[in-house]
């Protein structure tokens, strides 16, 4: 690869929720699902968004 080829970077991305469901009560405990999305994965994509040239690809996978 010549000096003048820009470097391709892959910025791999993972993050899962575990699933906050308490079994002895059966009541799930408190909205952190719902609280890292709007935190965590809302500035992913503005990050994102605000690079020139970035690309991104979303895969959404199962709780834990």
């Amino acid at each position: 690869m010549s000096v003048d080829q820009p470097l391709k970077v892959v910025l791999c991305w993972h993050m899962h929720q575990p699933q906050y469901f308490d079994l002895e009560s059966g009541q799930y405990q408190l909205p952190w699902t719902y609280l890292h999305a709007i935190k965590d994965y809302v500035d992913m994509a503005a990050v994102i968004e605000t690079t020139p040239g970035a690309r991104a690809a979303c895969l959404g996978g199962a709780s834990l």
